[in-house]
């Protein structure tokens, strides 16, 4: 019915308008009968004025309209996600779409320090999913930039912001039949970037040797659920451990999500890794025992690489103390963003502390782990948001970042337009109250 109120409105005040032009001619009282019959039609000419007020359009003005042309939209970005939180060395992987609105070919470029580091292409006056990857070549919070370039012409250019986390909280446990370079490697790669590692090398039938990095030494000898507890990941073979061991590991395996990486054979075949589940843990059957030479020809990267992501993916999922999420997911300078803090512990500070300011902390009846805080940033780029000493890294986009990917809006003009044709429709309340008034009075004289 909304839609026709246009055309009932007037019908009914029309209907109104004869019946209270009959009353006042029919009235006895003849005097002043022209300015009672003039002050009604401008009663009932203003409240007509008044219920149709948003009917109103702005002027036609190009710029008080929104294309619905797609050749006259500019190309842009319309969709873009990437992993925001990265493991140290695991490949972003930045998806989206672009509209090409011109007559020429787009190249997209991924890039870090003006090097590039992947690239698509959008044909001509098409509007193309795209996929885009790297390794981002930093750790902690980095920015890389995603162009689109017509030839020489920059049509737009937007920052892609990830945190690369570093391997601090990493367990490792080697279980090894003797000792070998691929453990010897490995052990030392993975404690010169932080984390825990322990070894065990058995060097006769009941003697260990045992070899401890950035943890506090303690027994191996007797592997069972207390000590597995203590580690995310194991390595080891299929000749090192007893059957009680293995089977009472298995059992384990089954509860708990601890990963495992079982090392081939010396003289097996090269073949990639294979995934699979056991219970809730994850196993890595690895295809080659000979990754150290890269170590030794001076291919670190591939090997940081290859060992990167056969980690991150079969260790402990081991759910951080505090997670801090932000709300909208592209959060604008000098715009309301909505900082949700979960914490597994009881929180000391009352406030988030968000660069220098103090943002107080809001509980939640229905959600005893859950806090909000409500920030309005003055600045682009990183932010460090702290409490309880543990910090976040959060980035703040600026008003012209990733401008496709908002719904669009009027101008300012255009708003300004309609919104003065509003302000003037309501003038009509003055001649209405002056026509309720004159008509109040006269019946009392």
């Amino acid at each position: 019915m909304t839609q026709h109120w246009h055309y009932i409105f007037p019908v009914l005040l029309l209907l109104l308008l004869v019946v209270l032009l009959r009353k006042e001619y029919l009235r006895p009282d003849r005097r002043r009968l022209p300015w009672r019959l003039a002050a009604t039609v401008i009663a009932l000419l203003s409240l007509f004025f008044l219920g149709n007020f948003r009917y109103y359009p702005a002027p036609e003005k190009p710029e008080n309209r929104l294309s619905k042309d797609p050749d006259k939209l500019p190309p842009a970005f319309t969709a873009a996600g990437w992993q925001r939180q990265l493991p140290y060395l695991q490949p972003l992987h930045l998806q989206g779409r672009f509209r090409n609105t011109t007559a020429s070919n787009v190249a997209l470029k991924l890039t870090f320090a003006g090097q590039t580091r992947d690239s698509a292409l959008i044909a001509a006056g098409r509007d193309s999913t795209f996929k885009l990857s790297t390794v981002p070549p930093f750790l902690g919070p980095g920015v890389l930039q995603l162009l689109a370039l017509a030839g020489r012409d920059t049509l737009a250019a937007e920052l892609v912001p990830v945190i690369v986390k570093p391997m601090l909280d990493l367990r490792v446990l080697f279980l090894a039949a003797n000792p070998d370079f691929e453990n010897r490697f490995l052990a030392d790669w993975l404690s010169q970037r932080g984390a825990a590692v322990a070894m065990r090398s058995r060097v006769a039938a009941t003697q260990y040797a045992t070899r401890f990095s950035n943890m506090q030494e303690r027994r191996l000898d007797l592997l069972n659920p207390a000590l597995l507890n203590d580690f995310d990941l194991i390595v080891t073979d299929k000749h090192t451990l007893t059957t009680a061991e293995m089977n009472g590991l298995y059992a384990y395996m089954q509860q708990q999500d601890i990963g495992m990486l079982l090392k081939p054979d010396s003289n097996a075949a090269r073949l990639s890794p294979v995934f699979h589940q056991q219970g809730a843990a994850q196993v890595v059957t690895l295809g080659r025992n000979d990754t150290y030479s890269w170590q030794l020809s001076g291919d670190t990267l591939a090997y940081s690489r290859y060992w990167a992501n056969i980690i991150s993916r079969a260790a402990r999922k081991s759910k951080p103390e505090m997670e801090l999420s932000v709300a909208p997911d592209f959060p604008l300078v000098s715009n309301e963003i909505t900082l949700k803090l979960n914490s597994r512990q009881p929180l000391h500070d009352g406030s988030l502390l968000a660069d220098d300011l103090n943002l107080p902390l809001a509980g939640q009846p229905m959600l005893p782990d859950t806090w909000n805080a409500s920030w309005w940033p003055l600045q682009k780029g990183w932010h460090a948001i702290s409490i309880d000493q543990h910090v976040f890294e959060i980035y703040v986009y600026g008003e012209d970042d990733w401008k496709g990917l908002r719904p669009a809006v009027h101008s300012q003009e255009s708003n300004e337009t309609i919104e003065n044709v509003r302000q003037l429709a309501w003038w009509w309340l003055v001649p209405l109250l002056l026509a309720m008034i004159f008509l109040w009075l006269e019946k009392k004289l």
